[in-house]
C-alpha cells in the first residue's frame, strides 16, 4: 500500500479528501493527517509518505513555502495541490514544484481520484524502471564507488521520469566525474558502450509508455558519439543530452497539445458566444474537467473563459447597436441575453455606460 499524507488546517476538509478518495482500488492508505506546512514537514521525515494532498492557505509554513520546500528535501514525493482560491501565484508555485494536479475546491470526487491514479502510475513507472537493474551494471574498483554509481544512476532515472532536466544533467555530470575518477586512464569500448547501453534501454522504456508524446525513438547510435575520448564524462555527455530531448520533446508535445485544445476553445466561443454556453457547457464540449478548461485558459490568455464569453458578446453588442433599425432588446437576444435588464447591466459593468448611452455617443 502507497501512503498518503494529507495537508489542511480545516478538520473537516481533511475528512471530504478521507471520504472522497476511492483508497482500496487505488491501494493507497492515509498515513497520517497534519495541519500547517511545518508539521507536515516534521511528518514527511518520520512517515515517508509517497503521496502529499495539500491545501495552499494554512497559518505558519504556507502552501506555496511548503511546495518549495518539498520539491527540494523530498524531489520524489508526488503532490496533488487543492486550493479553496482560483490564485494565479498558487498555480504558478503548483506547476514550478511539478504537482500532478491543482484542483479547485469544493473537491470533485471524479478529479481526486484521477490525480490520485496518475500519482500511482508515476510511481510505478519509476519503480519499475529504475528496479529493473538495481546494482549498477559494472563494478568500479572501490566499492565506495560503486555504491555511489547506483545512487547517482537511480538519480538520473527519477529525474528522467520527472521530466526534470536540469537534475538529469546534473546527475551525468556527476556519473562522468565518478568514471573519470575510478578510470584515469579512459573506458575501453567495450565498457563504454554497456554503460550507455544501460541508460539507452532506460530511455527507450521510458519513451515506450508514452507512445505519440516524442516525434521520435531516442537515438541508438550514441555509443559512438564519444569518438576518440574514452573517457567516462565525453562518454555519458552524448547520453545526457539524449535524455534532455527527451524530455524537452514530451514538455513541447505537451504544451502544443494544451494550446491546440485552447485554440479550439478559442475558435468555438468567437463562433458561438450568441448561444447559451458556460464553462461548464464548454469542458463537456471538449472531454476536459471545468477546473482544467478554467486554469488552462486563464494561464495562457489572462482572462477566464467566462470573460472571453462576455467580451465577445459585448464587443458584437457594440457593432450592432451603431446599425440602424436594430433594437436593443434585439441586439441583446443576438449576442445571447435574451433577458434585456441583464444585458443592461453587464453592459453597463464592461463599458461604464448603457446600450442606449453608447448607440447615441455613437450617432454623434
Amino acid at each position: 500500500m502507497r501512503r498518503v499524507l494529507i495537508v489542511d488546517d480545516e478538520p473537516w476538509a481533511r475528512e471530504v479528501v478521507k471520504s472522497l478518495a476511492a483508497w482500496a482500488r487505488l491501494r493507497l492508505e492515509v498515513a497520517g493527517e497534519a495541519e500547517d506546512g511545518d508539521e507536515a514537514l516534521a511528518l514527511i521525515e518520520t512517515l515517508r509518505p509517497d503521496i502529499v494532498v495539500t491545501d495552499m492557505r494554512m497559518p505558519g509554513v504556507d502552501g506555496i513555502q511548503l511546495l518549495q520546500a518539498m520539491k527540494d528535501r523530498f524531489p520524489r514525493l508526488k503532490i496533488v495541490v487543492m486550493s479553496g482560491y482560483d490564485d494565479f501565484a498558487y498555480l504558478k508555485q503548483a506547476i514550478q514544484s511539478r504537482a500532478v494536479e491543482y484542483m479547485l475546491k469544493p473537491i470533485d470526487p471524479d478529479e481526486l481520484n484521477a490525480a490520485l491514479a496518475r500519482c500511482v502510475s508515476e510511481l510505478e513507472s519509476l519503480e519499475r524502471t529504475v528496479h529493473t537493474s538495481w546494482r549498477a551494471p559494472l563494478v568500479l574498483p572501490e566499492p565506495g564507488m560503486t555504491e555511489r554509481y547506483a545512487a547517482l544512476r537511480q538519480r538520473a532515472f527519477a529525474a528522467l521520469f520527472e521530466l526534470n532536466t536540469a537534475a538529469a544533467r546534473q546527475s551525468f555530470e556527476k556519473l562522468g566525474e565518478l568514471l573519470d575518477a575510478a578510470y584515469p586512464g579512459g573506458l575501453d569500448r567495450a565498457m563504454r558502450e554497456k554503460v550507455q547501453g544501460d541508460f539507452l534501454q532506460v530511455l527507450e522504456e521510458f519513451t515506450a509508455e508514452r507512445p505519440g508524446e516524442l516525434p521520435a525513438p531516442p537515438r541508438r547510435d550514441v555509443p559512438d558519439a564519444a569518438g576518440g575520448d574514452a573517457g567516462g564524462a565525453a562518454a555519458l555527455r552524448a547520453i545526457a543530452e539524449a535524455y534532455a530531448e527527451a524530455i524537452e520533446g514530451i514538455e513541447r508535445f505537451r504544451r502544443s497539445k494544451t494550446r491546440l485544445i485552447l485554440d479550439e476553445v478559442t475558435a468555438y466561443i468567437d463562433a458561438q458566444y450568441a448561444d447559451p454556453i458556460t464553462l461548464e457547457t464548454i469542458a463537456r464540449r471538449f472531454y476536459v474537467s471545468k477546473e482544467h478548461l478554467s486554469r488552462t485558459f486563464k494561464l495562457a490568455t489572462g482572462e477566464t473563459v467566462t470573460d472571453a464569453i462576455v467580451a465577445r458578446r459585448i464587443g458584437k453588442a457594440k457593432e450592432l447597436l451603431l446599425r440602424p433599425g436594430v433594437s436593443i432588446k434585439d441586439v441583446a437576444s443576438m449576442v445571447g441575453y435574451p433577458d434585456l435588464p441583464y444585458f443592461h447591466r453587464i453592459f453597463k459593468k464592461e463599458t461604464g455606460i448603457t446600450p442606449g448611452e453608447f448607440r447615441e455617443g455613437g450617432r454623434n
